[in-house]
């Protein structure tokens, strides 16, 4: 019998390696691991996307909490839904709350033999400590604690709460050159503001707003996000650029909340997404809760901010995912979305936080449970979405600097030409020559904004 329950829907790549390395080896009792394995079984019998693929026999209810939501996770498909048994962490976590140092990054391989590895900072928080400490995006992070990266010791360097961090420079051949002195970075609890950077570009008459906006953590009822648009809006702005290139994704309402201040005030009430359920979950709403999926539905709202545009670019890399993936085939159903940079990570299903309320009130699992569909109904559910100028992340230029690559190239796109100041020479090759063909990301493609680290 399924046990219905009001949802806050997340629409975001969970950081599932953090949570998983952050859980405690509890050595719990069998009796402890059913009684945590039953509450998953029910949970995604119930309410799992693919509840129907998952194995009918040989699950071991005894077995490690871990193990078994694993067991039961539709591989071919379901790369995102993950167990904790910190729940209050996994709060803080999507209300926008961390413990971190603030650096985000990207991590590659030293050479072809993919046993050294180094990181590129692609952005630090603002006033967390690796912002305080003069971190800036294009560092190159070579040690922690005196020990170079590598295959084996990277995850358990970079969850330590506090570390000594080296920095290199890297020649044309290759060898890395150690910085000197060292940084001390320490985590703190950061209540992070998700957007970043605002601004607003005045050429020949036209006027366009930039956006930088890194996660839908929907906060303060979207505050920051209605204060964004009305700056936009006040100063008349009639091109936008959004730049989503390190947002993950978030909450579904804010979302929505984005394409609606985007759109002209007349599609009010237009449906923007609709979720679709497994079988089980939909003919029981469908029989007891049928104003539930009515109000599930995401309509476009009128609001203060609305921009009324008709078009819409936005800037995205492999990271870009989920809720954010949803804004631009959203918005496409409605106007024109020019996508650039790199192809988008493909999630388009939604998770919710099921918690253990009971003694093992510190489990929680978030599983997939919708997909979401937008109204044009045009997405390859295999593959993310790809851009229509093709453009690598230049990360050694600083985020809003209007010679920055995918930038400029949406400036250029806008004005037909935008006076700026010259590229840097070999700035491009230079990335190439770090993250190109001969050095491939992380097959993961671990993207790491430390949060919660291991205490």
């Amino acid at each position: 019998m399924i046990h219905f329950l009001k949802f806050e829907i997340y629409f975001s790549i969970a950081l599932t390696s953090l949570f998983l390395i952050g859980c405690d080896d509890k050595n719990d009792t069998p009796s402890e691991s059913i009684k945590v394995n039953e509450f998953i079984s029910d949970t995604m019998s119930d309410y799992y996307y693919w509840n129907e693929q998952i194995p009918k026999s040989g699950l071991n209810k005894a077995s490690d909490p871990n193990d078994y939501f694993e067991s039961l996770l539709y591989k071919p498909v379901d790369k995102w839904s993950f167990i904790t048994d910190d729940y209050e962490g996994l709060m803080a976590h999507l209300s926008g709350t961390f413990t971190t140092n603030g650096m985000e990054f990207i991590l590659s391989y030293t050479d072809n033999s993919k046993t050294k590895i180094f990181g590129i900072v692609e952005y630090c928080e603002k006033n967390s400590p690796a912002h305080n400490a003069g971190i800036q995006r294009g560092d190159l992070i070579y040690k922690i604690n005196g020990e170079q990266l590598d295959v084996n010791n990277y995850q358990r360097l970079l969850m330590l709460p506090d570390y000594t961090l080296t920095l290199a420079t890297r020649s044309i051949n290759g060898d890395f050159t150690p910085l000197s002195p060292s940084i001390n970075l320490n985590s703190i609890e950061l209540d992070v503001d998700p957007v970043f950077l605002t601004k607003v570009f005045n050429y020949n008459g036209i006027k366009t707003g930039y956006l930088i906006y890194n996660s839908f953590i929907g906060d303060e009822d979207d505050a920051h996000l209605k204060s964004a648009f009305q700056y936009f809006k006040d100063n008349g702005v009639t091109e936008l650029i959004i730049d989503l290139r390190y947002n993950s994704g978030g909450l579904v309402s804010s979302a929505n909340l984005m394409c609606s201040m985007v759109l002209p005030a007349s599609y009010s009430g237009q449906i923007m997404f609709n979720y679709t359920y497994n079988e089980d979950f939909t003919n029981y709403l469908k029989i007891n809760e049928p104003d539930y999926l009515e109000s599930q539905k995401q309509r476009i709202v009128a609001t203060p901010t609305n921009l009324s545009l008709q078009r819409v670019f936005v800037l995205t890399t492999e990271n870009t995912a989920s809720a954010s993936e949803l804004v631009i085939y959203g918005l496409k159903s409605f106007i024109n979305v020019v996508q650039i940079g790199s192809q988008t990570t493909g999630k388009y299903y939604a998770s919710t936080t099921f918690q253990k309320e009971d003694e093992y009130t510190n489990w929680a699992i978030q599983p997939l449970f919708a997909r979401l569909e937008s109204k044009a109904q045009g997405i390859d559910y295999t593959q993310g979405l790809i851009p229509n100028i093709v453009k690598d992340d230049d990360l050694f230029t600083p985020l809003g600097d209007e010679s920055e690559l995918l930038l400029n190239t949406a400036l250029n796109q806008i004005y037909g030409s935008y006076p700026t100041k010259a590229l840097k020479k070999g700035r491009i090759a230079n990335l190439q020559q770090l993250v190109g063909s001969k050095m491939k990301l992380h097959p993961e493609k671990f993207r790491m904004l430390i949060k919660n680290p291991i205490k």
